[in-house]
């Protein structure tokens, strides 16, 4: 693994998480434990090689930890998963330049997650993300919003949409005026998610 070698806290983060395709991987695993072909699906692009690189790089830099079963898991680590925040701030940050590409109904769910609050009153939200290749569940809870492991029978709110409408809706807290978007769910758990969106951006009058 090549290093900054800087006396210095980013440039030491990005001793171990700054090669290229190395926090896609840890995006993957932030939504939840990953095989080797889950990674590669999840991943479209990578090479096989590279990919196994980035995991044994990351193995090294105790971010990811693989369980050598039958099963052949792989997962974050307690440290992993305190990226958890960066990966928030960076799709916050990144969210705008999202007008179009390959999209998953979970980045949309892990991009909930990140963008929106938690309620600070009542149970968890489930929020339904559906796009064209499926779909996923936020889950925005008190104690830590988590994208679902299995999409859930029953959601609060569906929304419905191409990944780019849904982010931007999400984005702009404008559910109800984008016309890319479909909203679905009763009316309180509808007010419930309003108020945890970000507040609309407000038009220009030039």
């Amino acid at each position: 693994m090549r290093s900054y070698d800087q006396a210095c806290p980013i440039a030491r983060a990005l001793d171990a998480v700054g090669d290229r395709w190395s926090l896609l991987v840890v995006r993957e695993l932030m939504i939840g434990e990953c095989r080797f072909r889950d990674l590669q699906e999840g991943l479209p692009g990578v090479a096989t090689n590279l990919l196994a690189d980035r995991l044994r790089d990351l193995r090294d830099a105790g971010v990811v930890e693989h369980d050598g079963g039958t099963r052949g898991a792989y997962r974050l680590t307690p440290r992993g998963r305190e990226l958890a925040p960066v990966l928030g701030a960076l799709a916050r940050w990144g969210a705008a330049e999202v007008t179009g590409g390959e999209g998953r109904a979970r980045w949309v769910a892990l991009y909930a997650c990140g963008a929106l609050e938690a309620p600070r009153r009542g149970g968890p939200l489930a929020v339904e993300l559906a796009t064209p290749d499926g779909a996923a569940v936020a889950v925005l809870d008190r104690t830590g919003n988590r994208v679902a492991p299995e999409p859930a029978a029953h959601a609060d709110v569906r929304l419905r949409g191409e990944p780019a409408a849904l982010i931007r809706a999400l984005r702009d807290g404008s559910l109800d005026g984008d016309p890319g978007v479909t909203v679905e769910g009763n009316a309180a758990a509808r007010r419930r998610l309003a108020a945890l969106l970000p507040s609309p951006a407000p038009h220009s009058v030039y």
